[in-house]
């Protein structure tokens, strides 16, 4: 356990939190998402994001190529499945984070960070591997070309710290989703509703429980304190607000 000292002024601040709401195959049964999760074994074993303040981001809206009865969080299993046979890793990409798209109610908005255009390239060449080899469908004309921003405009903070705060935590939520599907939408929608959560659910992810003691710190402390929880709150529950 890694309650104690970063956890014990978190709590408290927990009490006066207002949050803002703002695989594989095409052959998949039509199980629920729960039962897919409740199966499932991730692997972001190798995901070792660091994405910096010059890096250019790039959006994807992805549908993958799961069941035919395809949801927002279906889609979220699939893709995470994909992820997995990459041990976490997308070519070209020094980060990256998931939510829903906004422009189809089943497909997953994917925001990566990236060094460069050369390596831009690289993450459009496997994202479009993956169409070919049929595991995915590009949702059409909502693609971002790279580009220079500073999320921070909108969000307030450090700029730095959340961009690492974006690129932990997908494996994070997934993982727990994984762990306990049901209970993982019902933590996030007490965030949502009350301003707290259950801290040592996320000792359930293996991604989590490698982060130095420090990451783990800041990863809780961001989601309490800097207004910055609705991101995670979005992506577990599946909403649509953007960014």
């Amino acid at each position: 356990m890694i309650i104690n000292k970063c956890y014990k002024k978190i709590i408290f601040a927990m009490l006066g939190f207002a949050i803002f709401l703002l695989p594989m195959t095409c052959n998949a049964d039509d199980s629920r998402a729960e039962d897919l999760f409740g199966n499932a074994q991730f692997d972001f074993s190798d995901y070792k994001p660091d994405p910096s303040l010059d890096d250019l981001y790039t959006v994807y809206h992805i549908l993958p190529s799961g069941s035919q009865d395809m949801d927002y969080h279906k889609s979220v299993y699939y893709f995470g499945m994909i992820l997995s046979k990459y041990k976490g890793n997308i070519p070209g990409s020094t980060g990256y984070y998931l939510n829903r798209s906004k422009y189809h109610p089943s497909a997953v908005r994917l925001t990566l960070f990236t060094r460069n255009e050369n390596a831009a390239k690289e993450i459009n060449n496997w994202i479009h591997d993956l169409e070919r080899n049929k595991l995915i469908m590009i949702v059409p004309y909502v693609f971002r070309k790279p580009d220079q921003v500073t999320f921070t405009k909108h969000y307030g903070g450090d700029e730095y710290e959340f961009r690492k705060y974006l690129a932990i935590y997908t494996p994070i939520c997934i993982e727990c989703m994984g762990y306990n599907y049901n209970e993982a939408q019902k933590i996030w929608t007490d965030l949502m509703e009350h301003g707290g959560t259950d801290i040592i659910f996320m000792e359930h992810s293996k991604y989590f429980n490698k982060l130095a003691y420090e990451e783990k710190c800041k990863f809780i402390d961001s989601m309490y304190n800097k207004g910055w929880g609705h991101m995670v709150i979005n992506f577990v529950l599946g909403y649509d607000e953007d960014e």
